[in-house]
């Protein structure tokens, strides 16, 4: 039987609304539930990526909004320390949202403040892209090729320019063969997963495993496990 040897904590961020927390819900129980957390939210999910299982630590970050006079302005309630114990964010938008997408820039300025990027991978994803789909064959009320809807080009574009992997996805359907660009939530996180892994043998190779933070290498907690039993057998009372 397998055992992992691996926990990594993965960030979820993005504008409310966009679907961190249906993505969620699909990837971990392949149902789409409509809901929104308003706090911060931790689920645990082991994972295959070739014949390795993966613990992942996913954390749903939510912004909690407060009124300014100029309008409403996000205030992340101790995202920052959550940034700081990830190895990898997971950086998600609307694509059928003009506003988020035109946020990303604000998300990843945060990520900056509060990360070394050198430390961390991230990766972009366009959520909802069903919509564009749907109201593309008429389906919806407005045309999938809306100035307000996020062309492939445009994410992809966003995403080379900061050094992210980039993929477009929906947290309401399991699969989207009419849409060439869609990729499936499991393939998506499995992908960035499977970079991790990489990114952390090429830090361990190179004497600076110890520098990244969220990673916790499983097979080392049960050795520490051990020793502490057998010292406790063997102290006297």
């Amino acid at each position: 039987m397998l055992s992992s040897e691996w926990e990594l904590s993965i960030a979820i961020i993005g504008d409310t609304g966009v679907g961190k927390s249906t993505f969620l819900s699909m990837f971990m129980t392949n149902q789409f539930v409509q809901r929104h957390n308003d706090k911060i939210a931790v689920h645990q999910q082991e994972i295959l990526v070739g014949e390795k299982l993966v613990q992942l630590k996913l954390i749903d970050i939510v912004m909690i909004y407060y009124e300014l006079k100029s309008g409403k302005e996000p205030f992340r309630s101790m995202a920052w320390v959550h940034y700081r114990t990830c190895v990898g964010i997971i950086l998600i938008f609307d694509l059928s949202s003009r506003d988020s997408y035109e946020n990303l820039k604000k998300w990843y300025e945060e990520i900056q403040q509060y990360v070394d990027q050198e430390k961390i991978l991230i990766r972009l994803v366009g959520n909802k892209s069903d919509k564009l789909v749907y109201d593309d064959l008429g389906e919806g009320k407005d045309g999938g090729n809306d100035r307000h809807y996020i062309q492939y080009e445009e994410g992809e574009q966003f995403a080379a320019t900061h050094q992210m992997q980039y993929s477009q996805t929906s947290s309401s359907v399991l699969s989207l063969i009419q849409d060439e660009n869609y990729q499936s939530i499991n393939t998506i996180i499995t992908k960035f997963t499977e970079e991790i892994l990489d990114f952390v043998k090429k830090q361990k190779a190179s004497g600076k495993l110890d520098e990244l933070m969220g990673i916790r290498s499983l097979k080392k907690q049960v050795v520490i496990q051990e020793v502490k039993k057998k010292i406790n057998r063997n102290s006297c009372c």
